[in-house]
């Protein structure tokens, strides 16, 4: 078969197209009315034995038909597979095309997508066609050419527009209609602004795309700088863990099911709420919207009332703030002369409930009669095998554990320990029996063994042993904790937590801690950290359990999670966070940059503080940077090499464009610098782009109201805002803080006031980073401005930015 040329791109495009009506048509003719079965991992693979089946499934109308006529497929690369064996393949977005792998057309997570960014990769850095690339299945790559490479564009299904890269092809197609133009926005022909995340499937380069399809197993972290595409690239490392474990999870984890990824056991954590909305509109693109997107405080609320009952009712407990000495050590973050204080954590949690259950006591000593009544029915069956030891021996001393987890283990080796008796006995009994049958009158255990007749009565008192263990499962989980608040206060009062804070601080405020947390909890008080120690005390005390009983259950685990953010989370949670990840795989993809962490207080000051156990191999930072316009790059390429945060690399492609010349602007007064900030702003709204004014934290709130009037002057809209509320750009410029701009972006953003900060002469490394996040939200324009001096910006590094306002 040969590869495409200009002259037949456009007739097998269109047959591959009705190829595909037909394929779809088929399935709707047949299709089952119900789409619950949709497993992606089982139809990745034509050799799957039920592929027929979940194709029918999928296909039943809307699956089918509207996920992939809207595009049909967005690339096409030509591979060969053994010499002389050409084939063109299909790439599409719509999760559906891991069933027409047969048709050769494919999902963009396949291998064969990558061949597509590989191809394109090569274009744009050396501006040729390659004649050879290494691609091939994940194991077996190797050097081998490829054929052109094209572009696709539909509407209404279809074909608009083609873009033909090839060898042999390097004209372009005349095509009726609008140009064919890439995913990106330049100065001329302003749209409405976009926010929020965007999916990267047809733009993504190399890094990008490696990270992607980073391990499934283990713990993986994502870092580098402001946008380079860290949470982009974890949430399309979803589709790639769902549509190729088939044959990645294989070779990483041996003997794991083939269909360990669901979108039902996924999630994804976030630290700030306003960001929220934004991941689950980018899964929502790549059409895996089925994965859940949490805050991590509603996760850590859901979690934990199952469990511990919060509300306004009676014996209900309540979120309540707590002194900042008591905050204090609890949580940690402080540094101190004997080292930096860690908290209370979970290692100090087990050592009080390992203690608390080492001398075979539960939290209700009275189970050990439940053991005692085990005991006499096990010591009645002994003595009823004369002669014949219990094999194996029954060791009740293993039951005294702590852990339903425990509990279940010893009554499971109990209950394995009466069925190989039972087995034994059924053994003995069947090798006694007489030859021929009892003649007629006889009884009918004649000719057996007083031997056999023995062991035969001892079936029901095996089964009366069988009933009493079942029972001391349930008596002994039943007398576990299940008023987890008042084991945690019992912790907090406990010799553990007392040596511990006394020997970081002192024995005085060691009594003060105990006796004020304990009276807070008899009040049915709980502070955000309690939360945090609750979760994992149940998670030690339930892990790995099978029971059912409410307040006993195990936490839930996770096949994959995405933590976003992960510098601001208080290593406890992040360290469980992975504890939840499911075996055993352990699939958890971590994304983070320390260096862009605006609040100092809590979360992680070196990853070293979360206490995760990562392989280097793991851990991956990706530096260049998508988000600016060529203009706000070099500006803030200034700022990074003057405040000594970690190099940016400029992309070989400016998808914001030139962008507009930074300013910085110095002020004579506030009242100026309001003059001048309105007057920039009605400038630039002219383009329709989305603003962001961000504030430092000591600016007066009059100082924003008059912003807001003044613009209102100019028949502009504006508020203030924070948090969820940031979401009301897309209709009105936005007045916000330094902590509500975390992880979103805009196509112009000023820093007023830049000196409240960035206070001369020397600014500390939280004002730095917090600067930094703010100034790098921008997408096309900058603007900082000052009524005093300010450190960084008087620079002489900026001077051909700085303007003077009179």
């Amino acid at each position: 078969m040969s590869w495409l040329t200009n002259k037949t791109v456009t007739a097998e495009a269109e047959q591959k197209v009705q190829t595909l009506r037909e394929k779809i048509e088929e399935r709707r003719g047949s299709a089952s009315s119900s789409l619950e079965l949709f497993s992606p991992a089982k139809i990745c693979d034509s050799s799957n034995p039920q592929q027929d089946l979940l194709e029918k499934i999928i296909g039943s109308g809307l699956a089918a038909g509207q996920a992939i006529q809207r595009e049909w497929f967005c690339d096409s690369v030509c591979v060969e597979f053994d010499a002389d064996e050409h084939e063109t393949w299909y790439v599409c977005r719509a999760p559906i095309a891991a069933t027409f792998v047969t048709d050769q057309v494919v999902h963009w997570t396949h291998w064969v997508g990558r061949v597509s960014t590989l191809t394109r990769d090569h274009l744009e850095q050396h501006g040729t066609f390659p004649e050879q690339l290494r691609y091939g299945r994940p194991g077996k790559e190797t050097l081998r050419p490829v054929g052109p490479w094209v572009r696709y564009q539909f509407a209404n299904g279809h074909l608009k527009n083609y873009q033909v890269q090839g060898a042999d092809a390097p004209a372009q197609p005349d095509t009726t209609g609008e140009d064919f133009t890439e995913e990106q926005t330049t100065e001329g022909g302003e749209s409405a602004p976009a926010f929020g995340l965007k999916d990267i499937v047809e733009l993504r380069d190399l890094d990008q795309d490696d990270q992607i399809r980073g391990p499934m197993a283990g713990t993986y972290i994502l870092t580098g700088g402001p946008g380079v595409g860290k949470t982009t690239v974890a949430l399309h490392r979803i589709p790639y863990l769902l549509l190729q474990q088939k044959e990645q999870l294989a070779v990483e984890v041996p003997g794991t099911p083939p269909d360990f990824f669901t979108q039902e056991t996924m999630h994804v954590v976030v630290w700030k709420e306003h960001l929220v909305p934004y991941l689950q509109q980018c899964l929502q693109n790549l059409r895996f919207d089925r994965v859940p997107v949490y805050h991590i405080e509603d996760w850590v609320a859901r979690t934990l009332r199952d469990y511990v009952p919060i509300g306004k009712e009676k014996g209900q407990y309540q979120i309540k703030g707590e002194s900042e000495e008591i905050r204090r050590v609890k949580q940690g973050g402080t540094d101190s002369p004997a080292g930096r204080w860690t908290g209370l954590t979970e290692v100090l949690l087990n050592t009080f409930l390992t203690g608390r259950f080492k001398d075979g006591h539960f939290y209700n000593p009275r189970a050990e009669e439940s053991a005692a009544d085990l005991q006499e029915v096990v010591s009645h069956i002994k003595d009823t095998f004369v002669g014949h030891p219990l094999s194996p021996q029954l060791d009740l001393t293993s039951i005294a554990v702590g852990t339903i987890k425990g509990i279940e283990t010893a009554v499971e080796a109990i209950r394995s320990s009466l069925d190989r008796l039972a087995e034994e006995v059924t053994d003995i009994i069947k090798q006694s029996k007489p030859s021929r049958r009892p003649a007629k009158g006889r009884p009918r255990n004649a000719g057996k063994s007083s031997d056999a007749r023995s062991y035969e009565k001892m079936r029901p008192v095996i089964s009366k042993a069988r009933e009493a263990v079942s029972t001391l499962r349930s008596r002994l989980v039943g007398r576990l904790p299940s008023d987890y608040p008042a084991l945690l206060s019992e912790f907090y009062g406990s010799q553990v937590v007392f040596d511990a804070v006394a020997a970081q601080f002192d024995p005085a405020l060691a009594e003060r801690f105990s006796s004020e947390v304990c009276e807070r909890l008899k009040g049915r008080r709980l502070s955000q950290f309690d939360r945090y120690l609750l979760l994992w005390m149940i998670h030690i005390l339930t892990q790995g359990a099978s029971s059912e009983l409410e307040k006993h259950r195990p936490l839930r685990q996770y096949s994959h999670t995405v933590i976003d953010e992960a510098q601001y989370y208080h290593p406890l949670v992040l360290r469980l966070l992975v504890e939840l990840s499911q075996p055993p795989v352990r699939s958890v993809t971590i994304v983070g940059d320390l260096e862009q962490k605006v609040s100092s207080d809590g979360g992680l000051v070196a990853w070293e503080d979360a206490g995760i156990q990562i392989e280097s191999s793991k851990i991956f930072r990706l530096n260049t940077s998508y988000r600016w316009s060529k203009a706000v790059y070099r500006f803030l390429d200034i700022y990074r090499s003057l405040t000594g945060l970690r190099e940016l690399k400029e992309p070989r492609r400016w998808a914001s464009g030139d962008g507009v010349t930074p300013e910085v602007v110095a002020c004579a007064d506030p009242a100026q610098e309001v003059e001048w900030l309105v007057a920039r702003i009605t400038k630039v709204r002219r383009k329709n782009w989305s603003i962001a004014i961000v504030t430092p934290p000591n600016i007066s709130k009059e100082w924003s109201e008059s912003v807001i009037e003044e613009l209102k002057s100019c028949d502009i809209r504006s508020r203030w805002a924070i948090g969820e509320d940031v979401r009301e750009c897309e209709e009105k410029i936005i007045i916000t803080d330094y902590d509500s701009i975390v992880g979103l972006e805009f196509d112009a953003v000023f820093l007023p006031s830049c000196h409240r900060i960035l206070t001369p002469p020397k600014p500390d490394k939280g004002a730095i980073q917090a600067a930094w996040v703010a100034l790098t939200r921008a997408r096309r324009f900058v603007a900082v401005s000052h009524t005093d001096k300010t450190a960084i910006f008087d620079d002489e590094a900026f001077r051909e930015y700085r303007l003077i306002h009179l």
